[in-house]
C-alpha cells in the first residue's frame, strides 16, 4: 500500500494489479536559510578560512567572517527575527548610556573613586558644535551609534574630520568624530605577500561601501588612524574593540556562537505553531478505496473508448467526458484512472471544513480484495496530537529564552522577563542586580568612549591632562523606604 500526500498532482505508476499514486515532495527552505543562501550566492562569498584575504580596487582586504565577509549582516538578519534578543540588546544600550553623557574628573575618596562631573564650557561647546560644522550627527546620536554597534558586534568603526588650518585662526584640530556602521568597513592593506597573514599594523587603511553587493561599486578609501601621529592625514579611521579570543582584528560578540541555533530555533517555533494551525488544525482522513470499484471505472472508460473508435469510423461525435475525466479519446490511458480518481476526491474535500491551503487533508490508498469484496469506500480519521506538538514547541520556547538571558548575562528582574513572561516585581532583586550589573560597565564604557576622549585629549591637552574625560551617568537609586518621600521616585520621575 502506498499512500498518496497530495491529491492536486499525481504520479502515476502501473502495475499488475493496479494502479497506485504517490508523490515525491522536497522540503522548503527556511526564512533564515534562504537569507544566508543570498549572502553565500553573492561575489562576496568567498568559501573563506581564517586568514584568508582578497582583493578589492588594488587592496588586500581581511574579511568579517568566518566564511564569508558580511558577519554583520547575517547577525542581523538572525537577531533581528527574534522576540527577545533585540529588546535586551537595547535594554543594555539604555543601560550604557544612563542618564546622560557627562565630563567628570575622578577622585579618591576613602576606597571609593568617585565621578565629579565638571563644568568644562569650552569642551562642552566644541560637542555641541559638531552637526553646526557639518558632521552628519551631534555628539550624543554618535554615541548612541557606537553605543549600538558595541552590544552588536563589539567593534566600533570611527572617522576623525580635521579641520584643515588646525590650530589657526582659533580652531580645533580635530573637527568632529563620524560613526561608521561595521557592515560597510573592512581593514585593508596593500601588502601583496601572500606567504603569510599581515600583521596588525600593516592593516592601515579601511575601505568603506556596500560588501553585500560590492559589484561595479567604488569603494572609499581612509587612512587608519596613528595615534603617535594623529595629524598625518586630512581625515583618519579608527577601529576600537573588545578583542574576541583568538581572533584577528575583527572582534565577535563573546555570546553569538553560544546563541546562534538557540535563536534559529526560537524563530523558527512561531513559524512553526502558525503554519500548523493553519496547514495541519483541520481533518485529515485516510480514504480506502476499493480495487473492485477502481477495476470496474477502469473497464467503463476502456469502453468508452472502444465506443468512441467505432463511432469515429461512422463519422460521429465522440463521448470525450465522464466523471470529470475530459478529452477522452479512442485510446485508453491509465492516466485516465487516476484523475478520475482524484476528481472524486476533490468533491470530498469540498465538503472538509479548514482555515489553511491544506484544508480537508486526504491520504488515499486502494485496498486490494478479491474482486466479490465490497465496493464501498471507507474512510478513517487519522489521530491527531495537536496539543503534544504545541506544548512541545512551547517547552522548547521557554528554555531558548532561559538561555538567551543566561548567554547575555542579564538578570531576569533587571530585563524584566521572568518565569512564563511576568515581569518581575521584586523591588530589592532589581536594585541588587542593578547595582552589579552598572558595576560591570567599566569596558564597554571605556571602548564606547575611546575615540571621543581621544579627541578631547587632541583637542584640548591641558584639560585632559587634568583628568577632565566624558563619561555616561548611571544613577544608582536607593531602597524606598531608605530615601525621604521628597525623594522617592514618585516624586522625582516627573522632576
Amino acid at each position: 500500500m502506498i499512500q498518496s500526500n497530495d491529491i492536486r498532482s499525481p504520479k502515476v505508476a502501473g502495475t499488475d494489479i493496479g494502479v497506485m499514486t504517490y508523490e515525491v515532495k522536497g522540503a522548503a527552505l527556511t526564512m533564515e536559510e534562504e537569507r544566508l543562501e543570498m549572502l553565500k550566492s553573492s561575489k562576496t562569498f568567498l568559501n573563506l578560512r581564517d586568514n584568508h584575504t582578497f582583493e578589492v580596487q588594488g587592496y588586500r582586504i581581511l574579511p568579517y567572517g568566518k566564511e564569508h565577509n558580511n558577519f554583520p549582516i547575517e547577525l542581523r538578519e538572525i537577531v533581528k527575527d527574534n522576540r527577545l534578543m533585540p529588546e535586551l540588546l537595547e535594554k543594555q544600550i539604555k543601560l550604557l548610556h544612563g542618564k546622560t553623557p557627562f565630563l567628570y574628573k575622578e577622585k579618591i575618596e576613602g576606597k571609593d573613586i568617585i565621578r565629579q562631573p565638571i563644568d568644562a564650557p569650552k569642551i562642552k561647546a566644541w560637542l555641541e558644535s559638531w552637526k553646526q560644522n557639518g558632521l552628519k550627527h551631534d555628539y550624543r546620536t554618535y554615541l548612541l551609534n557606537v553605543i549600538r554597534d558595541f552590544y552588536w558586534v563589539e567593534g566600533i568603526f570611527s572617522k576623525y574630520v580635521y579641520n584643515k588650518s588646525r590650530r589657526t585662526n582659533g580652531k580645533l584640530p580635530v573637527r568632529g568624530l563620524e560613526h561608521t556602521p561595521v557592515k560597510r568597513a573592512r581593514f585593508a592593506t596593500l601588502n601583496k605577500d601572500y606567504s603569510y597573514l599581515p600583521e596588525e599594523d600593516e592593516f592601515n587603511k579601511f575601505l568603506v561601501g556596500d560588501w553585500l553587493y560590492p559589484q561595479g561599486k567604488t569603494f572609499k578609501i581612509y587612512n587608519r588612524l596613528d595615534e603617535s601621529k594623529p595629524f598625518a592625514h586630512s581625515v583618519a579611521m579608527n577601529y576600537v574593540c573588545n578583542s574576541s579570543f583568538g581572533e584577528d582584528l575583527y572582534s565577535y560578540p563573546v555570546w553569538y556562537y553560544g546563541l546562534k541555533e538557540w535563536l534559529i530555533g526560537s524563530n523558527l517555533n512561531p513559524k512553526y505553531i502558525n503554519s500548523y494551525f493553519k496547514n495541519s488544525l483541520n481533518s485529515q482522513i485516510h480514504v480506502l478505496i476499493p480495487y473492485s470499484w477502481v477495476e470496474k471505472k477502469r473497464q467503463i472508460l476502456m469502453d468508452i473508448c472502444k465506443h468512441n473508435r467505432e463511432l469515429k469510423e461512422a463519422s460521429k461525435a465522440l463521448v470525450t467526458e465522464y466523471l470529470g475525466v475530459k478529452e477522452i479519446g479512442t485510446e485508453f490511458r491509465e492516466t485516465m484512472v487516476n484523475e478520475l480518481i482524484n476528481n472524486e476526491l476533490k468533491k470530498i474535500t469540498e465538503l472538509m471544513s479548514g482555515e489553511g491551503k491544506n484544508q480537508g487533508k486526504l491520504f488515499s490508498s486502494i485496498r486490494f480484495l478479491n474482486e466479490n469484496g465490497p465496493e464501498e469506500w471507507e474512510f478513517k480519521e487519522m489521530p491527531t496530537k495537536y496539543k503534544e506538538f504545541v506544548d512541545s514547541v512551547i517547552k522548547f520556547d521557554e528554555r531558548a529564552d532561559q538561555v538567551i538571558l543566561s548567554g547575555k548575562g542579564i538578570d531576569a528582574s533587571i530585563s524584566n522577563i521572568s518565569k512564563d513572561g511576568i515581569i518581575s516585581k521584586s523591588g530589592s532583586d532589581v536594585l541588587y542586580n542593578y547595582l552589579i550589573y552598572i558595576n560591570s560597565l567599566g569596558i564597554p564604557e571605556y571602548i564606547c568612549t575611546y575615540d571621543i576622549n581621544l579627541a578631547i585629549r587632541l583637542n584640548f591637552p591641558k584639560e585632559a591632562a587634568e583628568g577632565i574625560k566624558l563619561g555616561f551617568y548611571q544613577h544608582a537609586p536607593a531602597k524606598q523606604e531608605e530615601t525621604k518621600p521628597s525623594e522617592r521616585l514618585t516624586q522625582t520621575a516627573t522632576k
